[in-house]
C-alpha cells in the first residue's frame, strides 16, 4: 500500500483561451479576472483588452439592476452619484458586479457584434451553408499526420474557405446584415 507523504490540496488548475486571438492563460484556481479575460452572456471568452466599450445606458442598467439586490456592493449609491461617474468608472463597476467578468453584455463582445469571429461558430456556419462534412476534411488532415485524433475548427474553416475561395472576414461582415443579432445567428447554426 502506498501512502502520500507530501502536501495535498483541493486546488484545481484553470485554463482560459481567448476565442479571438487564441491567447491561453492558466494557473491554479485562476479566475477570468486574474487571466485578464472576460466572458460574454453568449459564452465567448475574450481578452479584456479586446472588449468593446458598452453604451453608457447599458452599463447604467446593469449596475442599477445589481444595486436593487440587498447584497450589492453598490448599495447606498444614489442614481445621481451613479450618473456622475465617468464611462471608465462605470465600466469598472460593470465588471465588479457579482458575475461581471462572466457576463459582459453582448454589446461589449466583438464576436457578438460580428467584428471578430470564433472558429467554432464559423465552422458550424460553413458546415451548414456549404455541406462539407467534417469527416472529409479530417481525412485530408490525417493524410498529413496519421496520428491525429481530432479535427480543429480552425482547420475546417481554412479548408472550406480555401475550397470555395472564401474570406472569413468577409463572411463575418455579411452575417450582421443577414442575421441582425448574434442570437439569431446562434439559433441558425445550432437549431436551423
Amino acid at each position: 500500500m502506498k501512502f502520500r507523504k507530501d502536501f495535498v490540496t483541493n486546488s484545481s488548475s484553470s485554463s482560459f483561451v481567448c476565442d479571438i486571438c487564441g491567447n491561453v492563460e492558466s494557473g491554479w484556481d485562476m479566475s477570468l479576472q486574474e487571466a485578464e479575460m472576460v466572458e460574454c452572456v453568449n459564452g465567448h471568452t475574450i481578452c479584456q483588452d479586446e472588449m468593446l466599450s458598452a453604451p453608457r445606458e447599458v452599463m447604467l442598467r446593469l449596475i442599477q439592476e445589481e444595486m436593487q439586490q440587498s447584497w450589492s456592493r453598490f448599495n447606498g449609491m444614489t442614481d445621481t452619484e451613479l450618473n456622475e461617474k465617468t464611462d471608465e468608472e462605470l465600466e469598472e463597476m460593470m465588471l465588479e458586479r457579482d458575475d461581471g467578468y462572466y457576463s459582459i453584455p453582448e454589446e461589449c463582445c466583438p464576436i457578438c457584434q460580428f467584428i471578430e469571429y470564433s472558429n467554432k461558430d464559423l465552422a458550424k456556419y460553413l458546415e451548414r451553408e456549404y455541406k462539407v462534412s467534417r469527416d472529409e476534411v479530417f481525412d485530408k488532415v490525417k493524410q498529413l499526420n496519421k496520428r491525429r485524433k481530432k479535427l480543429y475548427d480552425s482547420e475546417y474553416v481554412t479548408e472550406v474557405c480555401s475550397r470555395f475561395h472564401l474570406n472569413p472576414a468577409e463572411i463575418v461582415a455579411s452575417l450582421k446584415d443577414r442575421f441582425g443579432t448574434y442570437r439569431r445567428f446562434y439559433d441558425y447554426i445550432h437549431k436551423g
